[in-house]
């Protein structure tokens, strides 16, 4: 039963990889072969801060499980818990998730395995919750600052975004504040039969709001990244391309969630935010595919992370 359940998983999450490829190559296909050439020349060794430029983000994402945690856990621990288990996001085609249940276990080793299961969880709950509240700002800044009328149903679309946004956002505090996330820590750990006894725990609003602001301190960090590419295309952005540009990001996110990591849409989203604000149309394609390697080596180095760690602790068992 449980393998007739996974082929079909696995063949759905097939299709989404081959669908948001085929968009980055359609994307780039219909594009004049010169005019990339010309993009692409002016592609500096300042690119190499890309990087490294993932900490502004990572850095507060870790202090969030410090708060869950109540500072239980080292700074170290947290942002090694964050980047490994990062790069296991990227490459496990679970909506972002496939982390998660890694970086529970890891945590365990510092404290016990109910608490670092519930944070977890409220974690994953925080960072969509920070997720819809952002998109909801970019987007409804970018609905401010452009008429979006060269695009027939765009605002349209966008301002159902934007609802939709604010409805779940409320739902997301609700569920985030009640104690579901302790169940469902309990009911996982009780079916692998790791703990019998769990003390099912409520979020407290201090630590709501205090890992909420984290979180969104560190997706602010997103517009940086996006004014880094700008600059490294040798183009000075105004403030409101760069707005436009994450507003069509998210949108993307948020309608198309179901394609791992947003994989073709959100250079789509990206291509098309450059062409309404008047950019040629080869810069929206070598930026999205810009970001999209920043994203590839940040998952290789999370995984290098890891498996650094496994050669530590392997070596320290053997002594």
């Amino acid at each position: 039963m449980a393998n007739n359940y996974i082929q079909p998983r696995k063949a759905a999450t097939f299709f989404f990889y081959v669908l948001g490829i085929s968009i980055i190559v359609y994307l780039v296909a219909r594009l004049p072969f010169n005019d990339l050439l010309e993009v692409i020349s002016t592609i500096g060794i300042e690119a190499l801060w890309l990087v490294v430029f993932p900490m502004i983000w990572v850095i507060p994402y870790s202090m969030t499980l410090r708060v869950l945690l109540e500072n239980t856990i080292t700074f170290k621990q947290a942002l090694f818990t964050q980047i490994s288990g990062d790069a296991f996001n990227s490459i496990t085609p679970l909506v972002g998730m496939g982390g998660e249940p890694y970086k529970a276990k890891y945590l365990s080793r510092f404290v016990p395995i109910t608490d670092s299961s519930r944070a977890i969880i409220q974690s994953r709950l925080l960072h969509a919750l920070s997720g819809v509240i952002y998109t909801a700002m970019v987007i409804g800044a970018c609905l401010y600052y452009f008429s979006l009328n060269s695009i027939p149903g765009l605002r349209l679309g966008l301002w159902c975004v934007l609802i939709s946004m604010i409805i779940v956002a409320i739902l997301l505090v609700w569920l985030t504040m009640s104690r579901a996330p302790s169940r469902f820590s309990g009911l996982i750990l009780s079916k692998f039969k790791l703990i019998e006894d769990i003390a099912y725990d409520k979020l407290s609003w201090k630590k709501l709001l205090h890992g909420t602001s984290y979180r969104l301190l560190g997706r602010c960090g997103k517009f940086l990244e996006l004014y880094l590419i700008f600059i490294i295309l040798d183009v000075t952005p105004k403030f409101t391309d760069t707005v436009l540009v994450e507003g069509m990001i998210m949108a993307s996110v948020s309608i198309f969630f179901f394609i791992p990591n947003g994989l073709g849409v959100n250079e789509a989203g990206i291509a098309t935010a450059l062409s309404i604000t008047g950019y040629s149309a080869a810069l929206g394609v070598v930026f999205g595919l810009i970001r999209r390697a920043r994203m590839v080596i940040y998952a290789l180095i999370g995984l290098v992370f890891y498996l650094l760690s496994k050669l530590y602790y392997s070596r320290q068992n053997t002594d």
